[in-house]
This record gives structure tokens, sequence and C-alpha cells, in this order.
């Protein structure tokens, strides 16, 4: 299940990387905290967002989280221009058993231990 729906208090923390966090119900019905590192699965190529990649932030300015899904940013192409990009991190993330869990990542472009 997609983690917004078992989620509450969802803050977007971005700085050397960005890092979701949400309260989290558990399966006894109780709330946890939990933190995921969009940087370990999400990357930027050419101004877009690539779930499977890696290390997204370097390449963004203006992160933010809308809808409490929605992963927005400007991402740099050729350099030095700028461009919006959106994806829906509730097709990525699930709340499993109070734990935001990244999903459906390609396995061969996982970052399990990013060098951040």
């Amino acid at each position: 299940m997609s983690f917004e729906k078992s989620s509450r208090n969802i803050p977007l923390n971005a700085g050397n990387v960005t890092i979701l966090r949400a309260e989290c119900q558990q399966r006894n019905g109780k709330w946890r905290w939990s933190s995921i590192i969009l940087d370990a699965f999400v990357g930027s190529v050419d101004g877009d967002f690539r779930v499977g990649g890696w290390n997204f932030t370097t390449n963004a300015t203006n992160v933010r989280l809308c809808g409490g899904t929605l992963l927005v940013a400007l991402l740099r192409i050729d350099g030095s221009k700028y461009v919006p990009a959106a994806s829906d991190l509730s097709l990525y993330i699930e709340n499993i058993d109070g734990h935001l869990t990244a999903v459906n990542i390609p396995p061969d472009t996982f970052v399990v231990s990013p060098s951040f």
C-alpha cells in the first residue's frame, strides 16, 4: 500500500541529500517516525527524475513535496539551465509496518548504502 494512506506528518528535508520523513502506522495501530533517503534510489537525467538512479539532489534546487506524495524540483540540464520536474513517490515508497520502504525499484540500480 502506498505510504500516504497509512502515514501522517510528512515533511521533506532537502540538504546535501533529500530525506522523506513520516509518522507511519504500524500493524498494531501505533505510530512511529520513519525516514528514507530519496537520493539512494532517485536520480536525475536530462532534467527528469529517474527512479533507479541516485543522488538527484546534487542537480536540484527548490526541492519540495506537493500534495503529500509528489516530489517536485527544478533539475539541472545542460550544466546550468534548470527545468521543472515531478515524480509521484507513492509509486515507489510504501509504509511496511511503520517503516518507509522503497519498492518497485530496478534491483540492478538500487543503491543500498550510498556514500553521500
